[in-house]
């Protein structure tokens, strides 16, 4: 089964449990398990050694040796493949009478091929590669593969140093001083194996760097798209709870001083309901505008674009089991109903309102005063112009901003990405809102997420700004632009 001398077992968080006289194995992501029917006692100690401390194929053969009498190698073969076939097994290089790395896949869709590692060729890592201190071990993932490397103390470090670059195989086998060649050779069969490395062309590249797909994938963000979605990861994804009973999530609503702001005039929605132009006019003539020459905006327009767009328009106490946090309800949806994005607004030019940086509080239709333009706010507002290629800077810039740990609470994998689907949304919701009222939209891509921090004087990692939109008047001729 390999050219290497691994060490065998089950990848963790393996069970298997009995049905009557099979055992079963639950697939992770799969209704599709393994049943194991009636195994011998020599299978059952060798199962059993394999989920604690592992085997290489002469200590699985001699556990069957002694508890069945003989060994089918033809079968031992057949199983171990069986078990690979599902994800279930883990291979291990070990050294100087320790474990030194560990091959885990994290779905059934890994297939390990050993592969033939050639004296002649030089070898790199993938860009794609990511590596961080976990559990008190190293973690190497890359989303290229669906498995991981855990390599242990540390020891591997060396050899990762030199596959930076292109390095020869000899020079790799040399690269931890205390270990023998044909350890090297082993976990770098198993970071080929996993992924992580390949060997290069005469000019030093990689089959990745020649992938036209690939080459237009930054590593951050294949790796975020691979992990916040399930397919290629075991870990968890989805509404875990995983905070529950340990840390009280966060209040639908952001709490404020009950007697500051300034309250915002309530439009009558009953007759903005029969009087706006059909919706597939609305959606038809949406489009970014980023001039606002002769475009007014007073607090009037304003008030009545938030109170469209982003109000609260109901709120709920938690209802425990099913949900067991507060809720609100607002015109455009929220996964799960988080409601974690809060509007702020960087005012320039807006008629019957100071410039300045307010808060925008859904539920009492209000703005909060947080500063006047200040020489931070006025930056956001002339990176917003910059940023968008605008001639002028906008009359008002909303900051969407995200209270990160409302939804972190629930999701665990995909929070981040949840928050950014529901930026897209309100994005939407905006666009439409303002399509509607005659005003002039346009979202923006990027946005400085620490200097808006300053500017309203957050906590970057509670409430961080995630999404900026720029809003601009009618045109002051009344004639559509």
């Amino acid at each position: 089964m390999s050219a290497y001398p691994f060490v065998f077992g089950l990848k963790s968080a393996t069970t298997f449990y009995a049905e009557g006289d099979d055992l079963i194995f639950p697939v992770q992501g799969s209704s599709q398990g393994l049943r194991w029917r009636t195994p011998s006692l020599g299978w059952r100690k060798a199962l059993a050694c394999l989920a604690a401390d592992g085997a290489d194929l002469d200590g699985i053969a001699a556990i069957l040796q002694t508890q069945d009498g003989g060994v089918d190698w033809a079968k031992l073969y057949f199983i171990l493949g069986r078990l690979d076939a599902k994800g279930l097994l883990s291979r291990c290089v070990q050294g100087n009478g320790t474990v030194l790395a560990t091959l885990q896949p994290m779905t059934a869709r890994f297939q390990f091929v050993l592969p033939k590692l050639s004296p002649a060729s030089h070898y790199r890592l993938s860009r794609f590669v990511n590596l961080r201190p976990e559990q008190g071990q190293w973690l190497l993932e890359t989303p290229l593969s669906p498995a991981k490397l855990w390599l242990h103390a540390g020891q591997a470090l060396p050899l990762l140093a030199c596959l930076a670059q292109p390095t020869a195989l000899d020079t790799l086998c040399r690269a931890v001083p205390d270990w023998e060649p044909d350890t090297a050779l082993a976990v770098l069969a198993l970071l080929v194996t996993a992924g992580a490395a390949a060997p290069c062309d005469a000019v030093g590249q990689l089959p990745e760097d020649g992938n036209i797909a690939l080459r237009q994938w930054e590593s951050v963000d294949l790796l975020f798209h691979s992990r916040s979605r399930p397919g290629r990861h075991d870990g968890f994804c989805g509404a875990t709870f995983r905070f529950l009973g340990q840390i009280d999530p966060l209040p639908a609503l952001k709490s404020v001083a009950a007697d500051a702001g300034l309250p915002l005039p309530i439009p009558d929605m009953a007759r903005i309901q029969q009087e706006d132009p059909p919706f597939a006019a609305v959606v038809e003539n949406r489009r970014s505008i980023r001039d606002y020459t002769g475009r007014l905006l007073d607090v009037d327009l304003l008030g009545e674009f938030l109170y469209r767009a982003a109000r609260v328009k109901a709120q709920t106490d938690a209802n425990p089991p099913g949900r067991p946090y507060p809720i609100t309800q607002r015109p455009y949806p929220s996964g799960g109903a988080m409601y974690e994005l809060e509007l702020y607004l960087s005012v320039g030019a807006c008629t019957g309102l100071a410039a300045g940086l307010y808060y925008y509080e859904p539920l009492e239709h209000r703005l909060l005063p947080i500063s006047g333009l200040t020489a931070d706010v006025q930056q956001l507002l002339d990176n917003a112009r910059l940023n968008s290629g605008a001639a002028t800077q906008p009359p008002v810039l909303l900051t969407l901003v995200a209270r990160c740990q409302r939804p972190a609470w629930k999701y665990q994998g995909m929070a981040y990405a949840l928050m950014l689907k529901n930026t897209g949304v309100l994005y939407h919701q905006l666009y439409l809102t303002a399509t509607v009222m005659g005003l002039a939209p346009c979202g923006l891509g990027m946005g400085d997420s620490d200097l808006f921090a300053e500017a309203a004087g957050l906590d970057y990692y509670q409430e961080t700004a995630i999404g900026e939109f720029m809003l601009g008047g009618r045109l002051s001729s009344g004639l559509d632009s």
